[in-house]
């Protein structure tokens, strides 16, 4: 058994978790890396070269399994999946549909780190309330507010914790493959749910690989000194249009890009309507960065630098001059 103090990550080979991951290996703890596939060779691949990291078997819909992986921790980092077949998934989808929602798994893994003596810090992953910010207008928008009901039921029940309300991943661009090459080989097609025009959607960018982790390590660090307890924070380097997001791939590529319009699925109170709505913002008011993240010396990366180092590789791409 090792004499590192134990941190639990839930999600660890998703874009969040491999983030933790790999800033709680450096900062000396053993971590347990939580997934439902720990044997399976894309686990290895992504968890392999990280130092003190032990995959290991979960299933939030198995109350079981959470008691067996978050046993012995002092730091967990939690996060719930979305039911995609009900907020992002066109019809006819084989993405499996969860039986929890994001409420019922939260919940189902705070119940168990209430029971844990040698925890510190849960830690969970959300993002604003929809419901607040567009002030009662989109109630619906589960992706958003299910979340913030698990941050209610954690303060109800004392567990201590903190809040990192995440922005729009920059990541996706890659992972779920919205920008790509067109069928020329020179082009680029950058896909993305219709909306009305590309300067009315704006999103709060930032590089989950590249800066979340070092968000996590440095609250944790300063959580007990610094009575982080219940506090939100945005991570987030700043808001952008579609329209200057894809300016910003056709300086740095020097490729045309062509916008291609999706079409929009799902409830009426979808979070494409939310996203592209002028009167509502996805934070609460507040400067970019967070000013309490900034004061911890935290830089983001920008949108350029995501185009970079991640976008532009991603399609076998040298970025220009």
């Amino acid at each position: 058994m090792s004499s590192l103090p134990l941190a639990v990550v839930v999600g660890s080979t998703g874009t969040q978790g491999v983030s933790v991951c790999k800033a709680l290996s450096k900062d000396g703890y053993q971590v347990r890396a939580l997934t439902r596939k720990p044997d399976a060779e894309s686990t290895k691949a992504k968890l392999g070269g990280i130092a003190n990291v032990e995959p290991f078997y979960f299933d939030v819909e198995e109350p079981e399994s959470i008691e067996k992986a978050f046993e012995g921790a002092k730091i967990i980092y939690a996060l719930s999946n979305p039911d995609l077949v009900a907020v992002l998934e066109p019809p006819g989808s084989d993405v499996k549909s969860l039986k929890l929602n994001e409420f019922e798994q939260g919940k189902a893994m705070v119940d168990v780190a209430l029971k844990l003596k040698d925890l510190e810090i849960f830690v969970w992953s959300t993002t604003p309330s929809a419901i607040e910010q567009s002030k009662g207008k989109y109630t619906t928008l589960t992706l958003f507010n299910e979340k913030c009901q698990v941050e209610d039921y954690i303060k109800e029940k004392g567990l201590p914790s903190f809040f990192p309300q995440l922005g729009a991943f920059s990541d996706n661009h890659i992972n779920y493959h919205r920008c790509k090459l067109a069928p020329n080989g020179q082009d680029i097609l950058y896909e993305f749910a219709s909306p009305p025009a590309l300067d009315d959607v704006r999103l709060p960018q930032v590089s989950i690989a590249h800066d979340l982790g070092t968000v996590i390590s440095t609250l944790i660090k300063h959580y007990h000194t610094d009575n982080l307890k219940y506090q939100h924070f945005r991570v987030a380097e700043r808001y952008y249009s579609l329209q200057e997001m894809l300016d910003t791939i056709a300086r740095v590529t020097g490729r045309k890009v062509e916008f291609v319009p999706l079409p929009v699925w799902g409830a009426k109170d979808s979070v494409y309507d939310h996203n592209a709505d002028p009167d509502v913002a996805f934070y609460p008011e507040g400067t970019f960065p967070d000013e309490k993240l900034a004061a911890y010396g935290i830089k983001f990366q920008t949108w350029e630098g995501y185009v970079r180092e991640y976008l532009a590789p991603g399609l076998g791409i040298t970025p220009v001059a």
